[in-house]
């Protein structure tokens, strides 16, 4: 009878953490959508010191249904977007990503998800170079 007790607790806990972390990554998620001015700012790593940091501003915008739009030096070019819950990601593609252009799919680590603030980062080895690592940081508040 014990046995069977302590089976119905465990099998009523185990249904309700799912069911929270299904609520939590719609939380979570919808916390990207909307209207963002980003400060990005990108550091040259050499043999594990800080070469040079730049930064800039620019403006994206998340829909519901995973597309959006970034504004960059050419204009507004189209995105798409998908979100990763466990570890927190974000995966864009169709845009560069400011001044060094990175190809069209950047994988994002979030670092910070809050509704109205998010920071982001990834980071890019070259292939050949004197350059360890670009990072790359989005601090990014709500319009």
């Amino acid at each position: 009878m014990k046995r069977l007790i302590l089976v119905s607790i465990l099998l009523t806990l185990l249904s309700c953490r799912k069911d929270d972390a299904a609520i939590d990554f719609d939380v979570k998620r919808n916390n990207i959508v909307g209207d963002w001015e980003i400060t990005q700012v990108i550091q040259e790593i050499r043999a594990d010191t800080l070469y040079s940091e730049s930064s800039n501003t620019l403006s994206i915008s998340f829909s519901q249904d995973g597309t959006g739009t970034e504004d960059v030096l050419i204009g507004t070019v189209d995105i798409e977007w998908l979100y990763q819950y466990n570890p927190e990601k974000v995966v864009i593609t169709g845009a560069p990503s400011g001044p060094l252009i990175l190809g069209s799919v950047q994988y994002y680590d979030i670092i910070k998800n809050e509704k109205n603030r998010q920071i982001w980062e990834f980071e890019v080895v070259p292939k050949n170079g004197v350059v360890d690592v670009y990072r790359n940081t989005w601090k990014m508040d709500r319009k």
